[in-house]
């Protein structure tokens, strides 16, 4: 039976109050016992037309519950149920959120539930969920689950004296952490004093609060992680409770401010943020931390988490209330785009609104094919459409990463017109797109407000474009994987084709000096290379693949009206690798076209190399016919541990070429050839060519031909 109802309908108002949630509590059959709490409309709505109701008797009677987890209640709505510990069957619902894309879908749900007029209404008032609020959800959730186990059946007395406090805190209207800590020490006889360490900069925390008596010397101690009790629990993330510390090292950290404890303990607690605090307490006269003390910490840990929570949440509510909505509209809309284009229109949207400014355009690079795209509203002509070439030249083309100060939103004021704002849109330091809008005025202090204001809208849309990207390239990846699996079903030859060009190509182009962009490109074709070019040009009509297939086939097929210079590199790759693997890996079979005279030796060359040859070598001891005196030529022809390619690059080196000459004589590139000269002094151990040719003359008058 409950016992605390007055007390567990002040905490149920509380955590809605809070989050901007309903919740209510059902017991083991399923029946609400306490009733639903909180503002969210769309909850209330649903519960109000028992739209719930089939949802509480399926988790009642299906669901063995231990967990914390989500449900969704419609499509895209989801609510949170929590187990209240100590009590089987009872539940703690809070609700609901929805996921941003699903907007339009929810509408048409709910439409026959409610008037028209006013969906749109509850819709704009429904938290959002997204991957970074689930986890906050889930902890505030099990925290307010259990601390009403604590008060259903009777609780204890203290506990709810604590609660009591928690309520006094979070209903100020300043937070005021310090009276919360003194009303803590009157209830609790066996504790002297509390505090609170919070973060200063990256390495560095600082006791921020502190009350009980002489408790106030320590206040504004600082410390790194590690050092003294209070540092290691920031290491270890832990609880810890020391007993008898004054024997301890690390209790001078108190002697150096004149504070004697002798029993000490402490909690992390997790901030909205990700980052920890510090709650700390003791005995200045008690060197043993009995049980039951220990218990009232825990409770205190917990509900100071929740204050510290809602005093977070009463600072991001206190700022520019109207650009916080902006931005949530604009955060819905951009992670609601399925694609880059979309999202890119959205942003020149936005940038010009929000600027009033004559023009604005957004440039997005594009990687995989090396390109950059552009979307542009108003007038760009002149010397704003030179201004925008430069700038995407200063930006896209730089050799090195950009420094972090050009990162950020600046202004930048063009000859004869007004200023223009720079905004780069990046995501972990990657620089991804850059929005630059027109003003219609010079710099001015109204302007340069808009920074900050663009610098969190960068940020927003540089991890949409990251995520967006990743969507479109995570899907493509899954389509070429099921139709490469599918060649697998019904035509096992196909498949090995595919299975060993897709290997000769990858470690062919790992050779040569090409983008990787084109390398995956190449790959992928070798993969889907039984598809026709059509039908791969309809799955994916942004790729770049399904061309080199298309190209590739000619080539193998010997299209006389395929001209030389339609045919690129990649192709060329694609069409060597598949014809080798056709033909079982006879070399001699590869395909040779004029035009590919060039990488096709090079091909063979790397064949040649890669190849693994098995000999028997006798272990008598070679004759004196054996150990005569040979030219440096044939030294080098008989060489064991030398590939063909490998003497044949030798021996021009003996000769005096250099790499640009050696490429030309054996029409391959110079970067191949630095890869064969690389080779050679490993398996010669030499450093250099120089030692190279010394060593050749030395195993020539030797009479040896292995080192």
């Amino acid at each position: 039976m409950i016992q605390s109802f007055d007390l567990i309908e002040e905490l149920q108002e509380m955590y809605a109050s809070q989050y901007g949630l309903t919740n209510f509590i059902t017991d083991e059959s399923g029946d609400i016992i306490m009733l639903a709490k909180g503002h969210n409309a769309l909850f209330n709505l649903l519960l109000e037309r028992g739209a719930v109701n089939e949802i509480i008797e399926t988790v009642t009677k299906e669901f063995e519950l231990s967990k914390t987890f989500f449900i969704d209640i419609l499509p895209g709505v989801y609510a949170c149920i929590a187990p209240v510990e100590g009590h089987p069957g009872y539940l703690l619902w809070s609700g609901v959120k929805m996921e941003p894309s699903s907007r339009d879908m929810i509408k048409n749900k709910i439409d026959h539930l409610i008037d028209d007029g006013d969906i749109d209404s509850i819709l704009s008032q429904t938290p959002l969920f997204t991957l970074e609020n689930k986890k906050e959800w889930l902890l505030s959730a099990k925290k307010a689950a259990k601390m009403i186990s604590r008060l259903i059946g009777g609780g204890d007395s203290l506990f709810s004296e604590h609660l009591k406090v928690l309520q006094e805190a979070v209903k100020t209207e300043e937070g005021d952490v310090s009276r919360f800590l003194y009303s803590f020490l009157e209830k609790n006889s066996g504790i002297d004093f509390l505090g609170i360490c919070e973060q200063r900069n990256d390495d560095l925390y600082e006791v921020s609060h502190a009350a009980g008596e002489e408790a106030k010397r320590i206040q504004g101690a600082s410390f790194s992680p590690g050092e003294s009790f209070l540092g290691r629990v920031l290491l270890t993330g832990e609880q810890a409770f020391w007993e008898e510390i004054e024997k301890d090292p690390k209790y001078t950290f108190f002697q150096h401010y004149h504070f004697y404890p002798k029993s000490l303990f402490c909690f992390p607690i997790q901030l909205r943020d990700g980052n920890l605090s510090l709650f700390f307490g003791g005995s200045r006269t008690s060197e043993v931390i009995t049980d039951t003390v220990k218990d009232l910490d825990r409770n205190m840990a917990m509900l100071l988490e929740v204050v510290l929570s809602a005093e977070s949440l009463r600072k991001e509510n206190s700022g520019h209330l109207s650009r916080q909505s902006a931005l949530a509209d604009i955060s819905m809309m951009l992670v609601s785009a399925p694609d880059l284009k979309k999202i890119s229109y959205i942003l020149v949207d936005i940038s010009m609104s929000l600027v009033k400014g004559p023009f604005s355009a957004v440039m997005l690079k594009d990687s995989q094919k090396q390109k950059m795209m552009l979307v542009s509203r108003g007038d760009i002509k002149g010397e704003k459409g030179s201004y925008l070439k430069r700038a995407a030249k200063d930006y896209f083309t730089a050799t090195s990463d950009l420094p972090p100060d050009r990162l950020v939103p600046s202004m930048k004021k063009l000859e004869g017109s007004s200023a223009i704002i720079e905004c780069p849109l990046y995501f972990r330091g990657e620089l991804l797109g850059l929005i630059c809008t027109g003003t219609n005025s010079p710099v001015d202090q109204e302007t340069e407000e808009l920074l900050p204001f663009l610098q969190t809208l960068s940020l927003i849309a540089g991890v949409t474009l990251q995520l967006a990207g990743e969507g479109q390239e995570n899907m493509m990846e899954r389509k070429i994987e099921v139709l490469h699996s599918s060649i697998k079903e019904f035509d096992a030859e196909a498949y090995r084709i595919a299975e060993e060009s897709v290997k000769i190509a990858r470690e062919f182009t790992a050779e040569l000096d090409i983008s990787k962009p084109l390398i995956k490109n190449i790959l992928i074709a070798c993969k889907l290379h039984c598809f026709s070019h059509e039908y791969l040009a309809e799955m994916f009509p942004e790729a770049e693949f399904p061309k080199i297939v298309k190209d590739g086939t000619r080539v193998l097929a010997e299209d006389a009206a395929f001209k030389n210079e339609e045919q690129g590199i990649g192709s060329q790759i694609f069409a060597l690798a598949v014809s080798y693997a056709k033909n079982e890996g006879d070399m001699e079979a590869v395909i040779a076209r004029p035009y590919m005279k060039r990488i096709r030796q090079e091909f063979l060359s790397h064949l040649e190399d890669s190849k693994v040859v098995e000999q028997e070598l006798p272990l008598e001891p070679e004759s004196s016919h054996t150990m005569e005196s040979k030219s440096v030529e044939s030294t080098i022809k008989n060489h064991k541990n030398l590939s063909s390619r490998e003497k044949e690059v030798l021996d021009l080196v003996i000769q005096g070429l250099n790499n640009k000459e050696i490429a030309r004589e054996l029409f391959i590139s110079e970067h191949t050839v630095k890869n064969h000269l690389t080779k050679i002094f490993q398996k010669l151990d030499v450093p250099d060519r120089t030692q190279a040719i010394s060593k050749v003359y030395q195993l020539t008058y030797n009479g040896s031909a292995n080192p």
